[in-house]
């Protein structure tokens, strides 16, 4: 079973993320149920993205407190 990223499952049509759901969760609901519930899928991962801190916005905050001691 291929996992999607909450974002990408989103742009999805909402039955496919109602089939993704029964057949990732083995829970037989049915479609106004499950949209009841919020349309809940557990099983996709989250969306995190960790932005890493680039050497220029080292130099750049040095630079600034540099400039303010001299």
């Amino acid at each position: 079973m291929p996992q999607f990223l909450s974002k990408d499952l989103a742009e999805r049509p909402r039955l496919f993320r109602y089939f993704y759901y029964v057949v990732s969760s083995f829970q037989l609901t049915s479609f106004a149920a499950w949209q009841t519930n919020g349309e809940p899928n557990p099983f996709v991962a989250k969306t995190y993205r960790h932005q890493a801190t680039e050497m220029a916005d080292f130099v750049d905050i040095f630079d600034d407190y540099k400039s303010r001691n001299h």
